[in-house]
């Protein structure tokens, strides 16, 4: 059920200089936008999903020039990979398509594991819960569908629009109750406990448009939302009570909460856009030189369409509409 293809090689490209990040990579590898990325810094490995139908394996190496080095690629879906998940032990990756399907793969033997059958329309998001005991997938089938790790739909949360995108907070301890947060096409928002049984914490109308992304902050209190409103906003996790909204230039893509620092990271078409929680104010844009990589075309530059940091904060990755990847890495005080 699987099959490999080669990949290129990593690029390194001297960037445009940014307050707080410096450009340390770009790699090159899918042929079509990047839909998704998730670094595993423990086990040097980063992930990506592309509308080239595919999923690319990075090895990671930090310490040498070439900063990253493409291991595999996995080929089996037959549509757009929209999103990836990690195991804890980085051992297994899950996969979502738009061909309807969730994919396990074993990255041992980079093939598929289990198939996962059951969404009638596009799936466009998946993810391990904390304790990878569970998996949730959102789709286009206004759904959110539990999954057990041998492919059984345990249960299926019903939603009002097209289900955008999915996060876990994290968990105290494997006991803990699953808390999930999912976006969704018309611009709400559902939070989510999960025991036995699901139990909503709230519903609610996040954005003007399509809620487009969401994360939690690292200590879980708080359910960041980006939306095509050019919004992104900060909701107590415990009852979705609005607490920070901020504005940006263009539609976010995507959002992601620094592991290590109160900042928030938006994808967006202008760049990354990075706020200081505490300050609540923007600190930063960061941009690639387009310009001088030769990418401009009438006009337009590549969106950044997805974010992930490393577990110590130490270093941004984000991907690009035109199938390139980049790593920004935090500056010192």
């Amino acid at each position: 059920m699987s099959a490999e293809q080669p990949v290129e090689q990593v690029e390194q490209v001297e960037e445009t200089q940014s307050a707080h990040f410096a450009p340390r990579a770009t790699f090159v590898g899918h042929n079509a936008a990047i839909e998704s990325i998730e670094v595993d810094g423990e086990h040097n490995v980063l992930v990506s999903a592309s509308r080239d139908k595919t999923a690319l394996v990075w090895k990671l190496n930090r310490t040498q020039e070439q900063w990253a080095t493409p291991f595999t690629r996995l080929v089996g879906h037959n549509h757009f990979v929209s999103d990836v998940s990690l195991s804890r032990d980085a051992s297994h990756l899950l996969t979502s398509s738009w061909d309807n399907t969730l994919r396990l793969w074993d990255l041992a033997t980079r093939t598929t594991k289990k198939l996962f059958l059951g969404h009638k329309k596009d799936v466009l998001g998946v993810t391990f819960s904390p304790c990878n005991r569970r998996i949730i997938s959102v789709g286009r089938d206004n759904q959110v569908k539990i999954w057990n790790i041998l492919g059984e739909n345990k249960a299926e949360l019903q939603c009002s629009s097209w289900v955008t995108s999915v996060a876990c907070a994290p968990m105290a301890d494997e006991n803990s109750p699953l808390v999930i947060a999912v976006g969704c096409w018309d611009g709400k928002v559902y939070i989510w406990s999960i025991e036995k049984e699901a139990k909503l914490i709230k519903e609610f109308k996040a954005h003007d448009g399509r809620c487009t992304s969401v994360d939690f902050t690292p200590d879980g209190k708080w359910v960041i939302t980006g939306g095509s409103d050019r919004k992104v906003v900060m909701w107590l996790t415990e009852n979705g009570a609005k607490t920070i909204s901020f504005t940006t230039p263009s539609p976010v893509h995507a959002v992601a909460a620094c592991p290590t620092q109160a900042w928030i990271c938006a994808a967006t078409y202008e760049g990354i856009a990075v706020w200081d929680i505490g300050a609540k104010q923007q600190i930063d844009l960061v941009q690639p030189n387009f310009k001088r990589e030769g990418k401009r075309n009438a006009g337009r530059t590549p969106d950044c369409t997805c974010l992930a940091w490393a577990a110590d904060g130490s270093v941004l990755y984000s991907g690009y509409n035109d199938g390139s990847i980049r790593a920004w890495e935090v500056k010192s005080a």
